[in-house]
This record gives C-alpha cells, structure tokens and sequence, in this order.
C-alpha cells in the first residue's frame, strides 16, 4: 500500500502523503503514522528520499470519537435516527429480512410535567438500558426522537416478536424510582411492527405501516373494558397477556 502510494506520487512529480495502521500483537497495541516521503536531489545530481513519520494516533482518536458521536444519541448512547437509517438502507440492499418496530411511551409527558426533563431523562436512559437488555445482540437499538425509540430485528419472526413485545411490556411498565426525587413513575407504551420485505421493500413505506400500526394501539388502548394490546404487526394485533 505505501509503496503503490510513493510509486504514484513521484509518478505525478509530487510528495507521497499518506496515514498507515501499526499493529504491534505483543503489546496489543495500535498506532496510526503519517508518512510524508520525498525524493530529493543533491547538487551532485544523487538522489535520495526523505521519510518522515509522524504519530497521529492522537488525532485519529479524536476523528474516531467524532463520527461515532455522529451516530449515537448523546442522552441514551442509542444509535440514533440518521445512522439507524442508513443500517437499514443497507439492510434493504442486501435484502437482509428484518421487521420494523416503532415504540412511543405512554405517560412521559406527565412525568416531564409533574418532575421536570431532567427527570424526564431519566427514564429515557432507563428504558434505553432495558431495551438493549431485551433485543438480540445483531439488532439496531435507536431512539428514532423525542420519546420515540425504534427496533430494527433481523431475520426475526413475528411470533417470536409477540414474545419480545411481551418482555418490554412488562419491563416497561414496572414502576421506576426517580432517583432525583425518589419517586415512583409508572409508564406504559404502544408498538406497531412492518416486515421487509413482505410489507414494503421500501424504508418510507415501512416507517409509515409502523406508525400506522402504532397509531392503532394507542387508539385500541384508549377503550374501556377491553384487554390491552401489546403490539399490531401487519394489521395483527397481539394482546397483552400479563
């Protein structure tokens, strides 16, 4: 690699810059290097190349931790919408099966109300940490927004989703202790699911089934006298059996 680089620029009359990884196994330890080569000629027509190596570990650490910043919620470290999108995207080009699952709390917004947002917080990092408890290590774990977080599961079936759904439920809505104000909040939350592909195979498409299918349960869960309903997948809804 750095010999094509050199061979390149001196080709094109120019210095060879470039930044190259250094493993060392024994110490486990790696380190990046800038490798600035040029060709000089002394006055006696010889020529020679000077290298010049400088460690920029330091700077490719800080870059490293910028583009992951970029990527994850600063409240929750969940990925966030921008990079959940472009997993699936990828997801989607490699016509990778997965079901969409879009979440929204019920109750948030009387304990940002009645305790303020740093409470608020408080809960949305508690149920980011029970979410990433729950889901299988290969899905994309996101706070979408707001108090909206999504699962992206692949190569899930829908009726081991029923089981998952079942699990947050319950993890969900068991009362937490504000540990600001130690108090006990209670929530709850709604779910609607899309599958690619036998949905849609398209993201706009499957992020609107999802919300639709959400909309349904927050509606379904509003009614008096009826059990409530975990989630609906394509139309289906589960109810709750807690």
């Amino acid at each position: 690699m750095l010999t094509r680089t050199v061979n390149s620029a001196f080709l094109n009359d120019e210095i060879a810059i470039g930044e190259h990884r250094l493993r060392f196994k024994e110490q486990g330890k790696t380190i990046w290097l800038q490798v600035v080569v040029s060709s000089i000629v002394t006055d006696d027509l010889k020529s020679y190349y000077q290298v010049t190596l400088n460690d920029v570990s330091k700077k490719r650490d800080e870059l490293d931790e910028l583009s992951r910043r970029a990527d994850y919620d600063a409240l929750t470290n969940m990925t966030n919408r921008q990079a959940a999108e472009k997993q699936i995207d990828q997801l989607i080009k490699s016509k990778t099966p997965f079901i969409f699952v879009l979440m929204d709390l019920n109750g948030f917004k009387q304990v940002n109300d009645i305790y303020g947002h740093d409470a608020g917080d408080e809960v949305l990092i508690n149920v980011a940490n029970q979410l990433k408890q729950l889901t299988p290590s290969n899905s994309i774990t996101c706070r979408w927004g707001g108090d909206e977080f999504v699962l992206v599961l692949r190569d899930f079936e829908k009726t081991q989703l029923e089981a998952l759904a079942s699990q947050i439920t319950i993890r969900i809505g068991k009362p937490y202790t504000l540990i600001s104000h130690q108090s006990n909040v209670q929530i709850g939350l709604c779910m609607g699911a899309a599958c690619y592909p036998n949905d849609s195979s398209h993201k706009p498409e499957l992020i609107h089934l999802a919300d639709k299918a959400m909309y349904e349960i927050k509606v379904e869960s509003k009614k008096e006298g009826r059990p409530k309903p975990l989630i609906c997948i394509s139309n289906r809804q589960f109810r709750a059996k807690i």
